[in-house]
């Protein structure tokens, strides 16, 4: 794989990417995130709107579950072929790893998996606390454990005097336990198993996060981590009954490591990034960076933009592109720097919403982008909108332009868009396919010669931050 060019320009003067066996991806562009079977179902609703080879992006250790569920039986066709006829990047969401998310990191250490997820739970009601955590797969075992008192609480279980003191922030050093130091080859020998079973796969290790109040030490388990993934990765690229797989060096990078106090963390991953990249063979750049907003909102903006694009131009030396998983619409501001492509979940988010407790009405309906506005709006604030405009949205290719129910003089949520689930499948989620015609947009102006084409997207926008 040394020899591969996975980013390079053609006539036009557009960057295009490479991913596994799949050439020819013009840049910049959008690459939507599964991360449940409801994101699956939107978006093979929204299908239509993907591009030839447009780039997916699915929780690696869940996809298997996801893919798998009874609701897909009458369409296992269909994913099939989405599958067969788009790359997919396996991506391990790094905030399970780093915050309180005991529910979600439940289920995905056990991939979905319900009947091995009840009899951990039953053995929490019993107090068999230590019996519970040997049930999970190694390397999640002190991740769990780090936070049980949360765990404990969201189920209304008594919490022990050993887990009292627990510290809510401290999940994260969960990565300097024995147990993630030896259980990782497992869990990333599966995903490279499930990599192999696809056609054209890149895979996105976990890592863990660089603060700026942490150490070398940190960057080193990252080099390490992405090392052993790459390794994993090339065994499969040589196994004729494999399919082609990838992997990306990966650095999950916190937004503090931009703030004027850092104490030198931004420069020694740049550094570990030009080292890793010249001396070994990856197929790109993914800088996951968290709490992206707070950047914009502490004026670290400009820290920001000069590092990515440092690392644009690093990793352009050894012909690779640099992606941004996780990032929304600060990600495809970041385009105008060099970034190949910007991602988020299907909901919009930017990272997994906590499990447990109620949501209201409103909630349950989700958010929704509106095209050229660059702004998200709940389901009251789309009234407005839809009321404005004839009860439509903007008419795109692919994507629903209105709910398959709406009734503006209702009085409830579910009176006005009929039934949340619905809502979200068929229309709020679909509609997140746009951010795919913003990104065409965006290499139009490219090819017009337009300097900064998202930038200019932004001045005409209602984004908080970027207009």
């Amino acid at each position: 794989m040394q020899d591969i060019k996975f980013i390079q320009k053609n006539e036009q003067g557009l960057d295009e990417v490479r991913i596994s066996e799949v050439t020819g991806i013009e840049a910049p562009f959008y690459t939507p995130e599964v991360s449940g079977p409801e994101g699956l179902q939107s978006l093979l609703f929204a299908r239509d709107a993907l591009e030839s080879h447009s780039p997916v992006m699915v929780a690696g250790h869940r996809w298997q579950d996801i893919r798998s569920k009874p609701r897909f039986k009458q369409v296992r066709e269909d994913i099939r072929e989405l599958v067969t006829e788009h790359p997919f990047f396996y991506y391990e969401p790094v905030e399970l790893f780093r915050y309180t998310r005991p529910q979600n990191l439940v289920t995905y250490a056990f991939r979905g998996d319900q009947a091995r997820s009840r009899d951990f739970y039953s053995e929490l009601r019993d107090g068999n606390y230590k019996d519970a955590i040997e049930k999970l797969p190694r390397f999640f075992q002190p991740f769990i454990e780090a936070q049980m008192k949360a765990l404990l609480k969201s189920k209304d279980l008594a919490v022990p005097m050993k887990y009292q003191s627990q510290n809510s922030g401290k999940v994260h050093e969960a990565w300097r336990d024995k147990r993630a130091d030896s259980g990782f080859t497992e869990y990333f020998e599966t995903l490279a198993q499930d990599a192999g079973n696809a056609p054209n796969t890149a895979l996105i290790p976990p890592v863990p996060p660089v603060m700026k109040s942490t150490g070398k030490d940190v960057i080193s388990r990252t080099l390490g981590l992405n090392s052993y993934m790459r390794q994993l990765a090339e065994t499969k690229w040589n196994e004729p009954s494999s399919g082609s797989v990838t992997v990306y060096l990966h650095f999950y990078i916190d937004q503090g490591v931009f703030e004027p106090s850092d104490n030198g963390n931004a420069q020694r991953i740049k550094q570990a990034i030009k080292s890793e990249i010249q001396s070994a063979s990856y197929a790109g750049v993914a800088l996951t960076i968290s709490n992206l907003g707070r950047v914009w909102n502490k004026g670290n903006e400009k820290a920001l933009e000069s590092f990515v694009t440092e690392v644009v131009n690093l990793a352009r030396q050894e012909h690779l592109p640099v992606i941004l998983p996780r990032s929304g619409y600060y990600g495809m501001y970041l385009t105008d720097h060099g970034v190949q492509t910007f991602s988020s979940l299907m909901n919009g988010n930017l990272e997994y919403n906590r499990r447990g407790g109620g949501i209201d009405e409103r909630s349950k309906y989700g958010t929704i982008p509106i095209y050229g506005a660059a702004r998200e709006v709940n389901a009251e604030e789309l009234d407005q909108v839809l009321a404005r405009n004839g009860g439509e949205l903007h008419d795109i290719s692919g994507i629903p332009s209105s709910p398959p129910t709406y009734n503006h003089s209702a009085g409830s949520y579910k009176a006005k868009y009929g039934k949340a689930i619905q809502f979200r499948t068929r229309f709020g989620k679909a509609r997140r396919m746009v951010h795919i015609k913003e990104a065409q947009e965006l290499r139009d102006g490219l090819r017009r010669g337009t300097a900064r084409p998202a930038q200019r997207y932004f001045e005409r926008s209602d984004h908080p931050d970027l207009s």
